[in-house]
């Protein structure tokens, strides 16, 4: 893996072009979204079950990962399961009513996103996220940020991110470089993702890593967590949830791998894959001296 020089970085241009020259950032595929549609909405932070609020600044997601709980929103733009990834909603009033309702919301903590990715490749051009970091800032006394994504995008924001008193900033890592090319193509490779950990960890940001779902014989969640460690505050780890078109979107990746049995009898049978999965995980993470969140 190449070394970078962090501290000679002054401006965040510089920790792309290293990136990329590095091979670990893939080019964003812009064309490969056959469906982009301005939206306006009617309001913008939401109640969450995982924090406080939530932001959601695109309808959609351009980088459609086959495992993808989200695909069920779809019904809210007329889409169907399997439209997942073939459609984005760039949010273009957002902003506005990102300063609008924070303005009135009591104190507490912002997911950005529950149900998108806030950097997919559209937001390099509309800004969407960025803007809303701008209007939330005002706010900084009150609000807790939680930012997650699979896009080293987020460095481009890393100038608002260190305003913000109470931040946090995570990145879903699920499996390595090569098996990351089939089940979430338009993401980040996970090597760049680790290192954008190891950018923001640097500058003082709190960091953490999400390691789900943990997707049998693919995930490894002991030699993520162990190229990560050193560069998170905490990690956190669930399962695979097969909420409405999961399983179906991830059979053609199983079958052609040879994995559908495997996946029929922990998914649907009495395996208790899961169950062993947590124990070696809470043990692991003890013998490592890091923070773990078992989500499952």
């Amino acid at each position: 893996m190449p070394t970078f020089t962090f501290l000679k970085i002054r401006h965040i241009k510089e920790v792309f072009e290293e990136l990329y020259s590095a091979h670990l950032i893939r080019p964003l595929q812009m064309g490969s979204v056959p469906e982009v549609k301005e939206i306006t909405v009617s309001n913008l932070i939401g109640k969450s079950n995982i924090l406080d609020y939530t932001i959601n600044p695109y309808g959609g997601c351009g980088i459609g990962c086959i495992y993808c709980y989200a695909r069920y929103v779809g019904k809210v733009y007329g889409k169907r399961l399997n439209e997942w990834g073939r459609y984005v909603y760039p949010k273009v009033n957002a902003p506005l009513l990102a300063s609008r309702e924070a303005k009135r919301v009591r104190e507490g903590s912002i997911y950005i996103s529950s149900l998108t990715d806030p950097y997919q490749p559209l937001e390099a051009k509309y800004k969407i996220t960025r803007k809303i970091l701008e209007a939330l800032l005002r706010y900084k006394d009150k609000l807790t940020l939680v930012i997650q994504t699979k896009s080293t995008l987020v460095l481009r924001d890393i100038d608002l991110i260190e305003k913000f008193e109470r931040v946090k900033v995570g990145f879903t890592i699920v499996c390595d470089d090569e098996w990351s090319k089939l089940i979430e193509p338009k993401a980040s490779s996970p090597t760049a993702r680790i290192e954008a950990l190891k950018i923001l960890k640097e500058r003082g940001i709190s960091t953490y890593a999400f390691i789900g779902p943990i997707l049998p014989l693919i995930t490894d969640p002991f030699e993520i967590l162990a190229n990560v460690r050193s560069h998170v505050d905490e990690a956190y780890f669930d399962k695979l949830n097969l909420r409405p078109g999961v399983w179906r979107s991830l059979m053609p990746l199983l079958r052609a791998k040879g994995l559908e049995k495997t996946y029929r009898r922990i998914m649907f049978g009495r395996d208790n894959f899961y169950e062993k999965m947590r124990k070696r995980i809470f043990d692991y993470c003890s013998s490592v001296g890091v923070e773990c969140h078992i989500l499952f």
